[in-house]
């Protein structure tokens, strides 16, 4: 995504934690309006299948590290088990005579 991204372009990314409190993902079970029996299987599947294949929070850091972003926050959206990732496209150098495209 950062290598298409304009300069100066604003990159949001959303990504379940793997780290997660259990509260925060049994709301989100909660949340799905699913038939009670359903909620625990529900959760299992999400915590082991979803939330077990994102990222945690020290990865999320080190992947928006990794890229040209500047204005870069990384944090755990409260009540949710997602974090989210931020940051902006760092303006690249133009050669002298180039025309921005």
């Amino acid at each position: 995504m950062t290598r298409v991204l304009k300069d100066r372009g604003y990159l949001l990314i959303a990504e379940t934690d793997r780290g997660c409190h259990l509260d925060d993902a049994r709301q989100f079970a909660r949340s799905a309006r699913l038939p009670p029996p359903l909620r625990h299987p529900y959760l299992w599947m999400f915590r082991t299948y979803v939330a077990g294949q994102g990222l945690d929070l020290d990865e999320a850091r080190e992947l928006i590290a990794s890229h040209e972003l500047v204005d870069t926050a990384v944090q755990r959206v409260t009540g949710t088990p997602f974090l989210q990732m931020i940051g902006t496209r760092r303006e690249r150098p133009r050669l002298a005579g180039s025309e921005p495209s």
